[in-house]
């Protein structure tokens, strides 16, 4: 059969589905408190509500062939494609990994796509595969920046490996739950070995379930290994006892990144000599070298072995005493799992963006790098066919029958029916935005999104069912005046602010005359909820205050002393007495000595004001040891009782998410109760209803009765970055990291 949506049923004899809500949520957790403040709850019924997905879109026309005028160097884009599969039976039939935001397929050759994962939390989906009709994906979310999601950068979760044997309306979830960066897959056994970060898990049974192989990251992984990151994974396709993982590591001189097993992953050896040996021509001046990454890729069909690998070789600078690097691709294959043969090397101009993956299909080759690469068979040198023409960041390649190139990147998915020359877009229809934030206005009259997102440029929309258009370049967080529907600010590398809609943007400079950065995406950035005039930044390690919207001369410095500074995350500020500030912070050092970017020191605090920002006192001294792992991502204070305080974490600790406090931050409840181990973003208190509403990774959920519910129906599993509540128009909008922007209508009294 051609298509996945139609299968034979006689020999399917269970049909596997778990319930999420018995499989994420996790059980009670007591208060950690005497003090059991009880809080307001209601009884209202919010299951039924339906969310709606606001988009945003964009015209086709805008996204490929021309830049924007607002956007002169970055393409605009629907969301970025990680994986590809292509029906080898039916050329219209395509399975996409959008990051973050599921798995989508398409009948007609991108057209039209249709999710399906919404149920499940999929997150980041790095490869699909198909084996008999059943889909196979891989699952799970490590947070790559520290500064921007956890203070531990190798904290990760995920599913595994899931599969599904209906086409994708259910999923059959193991009970072994991890990060997969990569898995292998055969037709001819039932053996599948996957990687996530360090270790290593192996299913016999078709990945019914998966038991962790112990013995490699403690035999294979010393402390300088620590900092190697397994990221391919290949099987023997008659053999399951033969397997080999390859690794990738900035600084992995001394690194093992290619491993091989002959017994089932009960041993490894270390094949770094076998890459070794084919580095034969040294750059002239070159004073060693070492390797960088490895990449593998195994073609089912031809039963070539391919190894990609970065080698860097040093260079000592002639003006100081650091050591330059060029990079150089190589590529060996094997027919046997076992001898290899040279196959070509090749400077990388430029560098590598990041961990190039590799693809083969008849002999041609392609390189997945910053732009993709090309290599047919005539060639002796890879040709960038995507520099200039599409979106940069290749993600993932797929070709079908008729050698149509589909390319994956930050943008999305396009496809090209000219080896590269030429790319039209294949992703109408998706609505896949990585929304970094969220700004929003709304008045009696009328109301505005503004958006900021991942790597695809800053956007605006009306909600009023015309697409969006573009109002900034690249990637950050924005902020809409709640005073001022013209006014708004962009957080990149520097804070800009405009005052008409967008049109034009102006760097805030503090009085020195240094650009405002508020360092991270989601960096703190408010304006005074009563004084139009009046703007709080947290510039670095420092929190600065505007009397005049940020205009040079303005700034007053209101840091907290006593080392209880830092990053600052977020600010809250009740209506009903602006001079009180609740302001959460951390203190980031890194690396630590002889680390690397991976190590590093983080205390975090929550600090009050009742003056302005004058002075300081710290109300977050019982949760000292919970905050050197955790982000405080959220403070929410009640516009009408100031001691009315909560404060979220971006953690993987259980039942450590939410706090509150009803007297300022004297004493404080633990109020996580039944979520999910996955991080808070988002907490808001609903004024009218007097409901607790907030949105984590899994998506929005309220509290009612010390149980934490699913906010209504139809939102997908996905990461929330931004929520607001809008009184005027009835209704709460989210934006998500991978699904664009959706709404629901408020509880009501």
């Amino acid at each position: 059969m051609s298509k996945l949506t139609r299968y034979n049923m006689k020999n399917i004899k269970y049909i596997y589905f778990i319930l999420l809500l018995g499989l994420f949520n996790c059980k009670s957790i007591p208060e950690n408190t005497k003090n059991k403040t009880d809080l307001v709850s209601q009884n209202k019924i919010i299951t039924n509500l339906i969310w709606k997905q606001v988009g945003p879109s964009v015209p086709n026309k805008d996204l490929l062939d021309k830049y924007s005028d607002a956007t002169q160097k970055y393409w605009h884009g629907e969301g970025q494609v990680s994986a590809i599969w292509i029906n080898p039976k039916d050329d219209n039939h395509l399975l996409i990994g959008v990051a973050f935001g599921g798995l989508f397929e398409t009948f007609d050759a991108g057209k039209n796509w249709k999710s399906l994962t919404d149920k499940v939390p999929v997150h980041q989906i790095q490869k699909i595969k198909v084996k008999n009709d059943v889909i196979y994906i891989s699952t799970g979310y490590r947070f790559k920046n520290p500064s921007r999601f956890s203070t531990v950068r190798k904290e990760f979760y995920g599913l595994g490996v899931i599969k599904s044997l209906d086409g994708g309306k259910t999923w059959h979830l193991p009970k072994v739950n991890f990060n997969c960066d990569d898995f292998s897959l055969s037709d001819k056994h039932n053996t599948i070995y996957a990687v996530s970060w360090n270790k290593v898990y192996k299913s016999i049974n078709n990945g019914d379930s998966f038991i962790e192989i112990s013995n490699f990251s403690k035999t294979n992984l010393t402390n300088i290994n620590d900092k190697i990151m397994l990221q391919n994974v290949v099987v023997h396709p008659t053999n399951p006892d033969i397997a080999y993982i390859s690794g990738r590591s900035a600084t992995s001189k001394n690194g093992k990144l290619l491993y091989k097993t002959v017994n089932g992953g009960k041993t490894w050896t270390n094949e770094m000599t076998t890459l070794e040996n084919f580095v034969k021509e040294i750059p002239k001046n070159s004073i060693g070298f070492y390797i960088k990454d490895v990449a593998l890729f195994f073609n089912e069909k031809s039963n070539n072995l391919w190894i990609h690998y970065s080698v860097a070789f040093e260079f000592q600078n002639s003006k100081n005493s650091r050591k330059n690097k060029k990079i150089h691709s190589y590529i060996i294959k094997s027919l046997d799992f076992k001898n290899f043969n040279f196959e070509m090397s090749q400077l990388i101009r430029g560098g590598n963006h990041y961990s190039p993956k590799f693809y083969e299909k008849e002999g041609v080759l392609y390189l997945l790098a910053w732009y993709l690469q090309i290599k047919k068979l005539d060639d002796t040198k890879f040709v960038n066919v995507g520099n200039g023409k599409v979106h940069q960041d290749c993600r993932a390649v797929g070709i079908d029958s008729k050698g149509i190139i589909y390319y994956g990147n930050d943008a999305g998915i396009v496809k090209s029916v000219d080896q590269g020359k030429t790319w039209t877009n294949a992703y109408y229809n998706l609505n896949a935005n990585l929304i970094n934030e969220m700004g929003y206005y709304s008045d009696k009259t009328e109301r505005r999104l503004d958006i900021g997102t991942q790597d695809d440029g800053y956007y605006r929309n009306n909600l009023d069912g015309l697409p969006r258009y573009p109002i900034g370049t690249h990637e950050g967080g924005i902020y809409t005046s709640p005073h001022d529907k013209d006014r708004l600010y962009i957080k990149g590398n520097s804070v800009r602010i405009s005052i008409n809609g967008g049109k034009r943007f102006k760097v805030l400079k503090l009085n020195n005359g240094k650009p405002v950065k508020t360092i991270h995406i989601d960096g703190m950035l408010i304006e005074d909820p009563v004084d139009s005039k009046v703007l709080y930044v947290g510039h670095i390690n420092d929190v600065y205050v505007s009397n005049n919207l940020g205009e040079k001369g303005s700034w007053v410095k209101i840091s907290p002393k006593n080392g209880d500074y830092g990053r600052s995350t977020d600010l809250a500020i009740p209506k009903s007495n602006n001079k009180i500030l609740y302001l959460a912070n951390r203190l980031v050092t890194f690396p630590v000595k002889n680390g690397s970017y991976d190590t590093y020191k983080s205390q975090g605090h929550l600090m009050k004001s009742t003056n302005k920002g004058k002075t300081w006192t710290k109300i977050s001294s019982q949760f000292n040891k919970l905050l050197t792992n955790a982000v405080i991502s959220d403070v929410e204070v009640d516009d009408e009782n100031p001691n009315r305080v909560w404060f979220t974490l971006r953690n993987l600790t259980n039942g450590q998410k939410v706090f509150y406090s009803k007297n300022g931050g004297k004493t404080w409840q633990n109020i996580s109760y039944n979520l999910p181990n996955v991080p808070v973003n988002r907490l808001e208190y609903h004024q009218k209803s007097k409901l607790v509403i907030l949105a984590n990774d899994y998506g929005v959920y309220y509290l009612e009765n010390k149980i934490w519910k699913e906010y209504g129906i139809g939102l997908p599993k996905v990461i929330i970055t931004s929520m607001v509540l809008d009184y005027n128009f009835n209704e709460i909008l989210v934006s998500t990291f991978g699904r664009g922007v959706w709404r629901v209508a408020s509880p009501q009294k």
